[in-house]
């Protein structure tokens, strides 16, 4: 094979192998609004579509023309909102040896400990607590569909904790 044709090849070849790669099964149909990877890698939406060709538009504002096949559907963002941790009363456990604590959430950014020392909290979109401030002050925490989960170690991985009936 001479060296141009193969130097020709060599993107097809790698779009090619990229694509068998992913997990992902190729469009049957083109679907206009639908977000999309090209082979060449861009990302793009599907703006129009005439025979077997999909018009996508890319980020620079070009529409490019594309058969179904060789189209990828692109992952969505996730779009979930962490849950609040619920107001209550929580017993936490710790590693083996430590002694289980109380944890007062009083509202969507006020904590407290047994000793009602209060301290701001932080609700992160990854549904990480951060402990702002007050006794628990850069301890990992967390909320797990609204349950607060604690860890008694900086570094540890936040346990769910036991929401306490008043």
């Amino acid at each position: 094979m001479c060296q141009a044709r193969r130097l020709f090849l060599m993107p097809f070849l790698a779009a090619l192998l990229a694509l068998s790669a992913a997990p992902v099964l190729a469009l049957e149909a083109c679907e206009t609004g639908l977000s999309v990877v090209t082979p060449d890698g861009n990302t793009g939406t599907i703006v129009s579509f005439e025979a077997d060709t999909c018009g996508v538009v890319g980020a620079d504002g070009y529409v490019s023309g594309w058969p179904a096949s060789v189209l990828v559907e692109a992952e969505a963002e996730s779009t979930a909102e962490a849950v609040p941790v619920t107001a209550g009363r929580y017993l936490c456990a710790g590693a083996e040896g430590q002694v289980a604590v109380h944890v007062t959430v009083l509202d969507a950014a006020t904590y407290a400990n047994s000793y009602d020392e209060r301290g701001g909290y932080t609700l992160n979109e990854d549904s990480s607590v951060t402990f702002n401030d007050g006794p628990f002050a850069g301890l990992p925490g967390g909320s797990q569909d609204g349950v607060l989960a604690f860890a008694m170690t900086a570094g540890a991985p936040p346990l769910p904790c036991n929401l306490l009936a008043e």
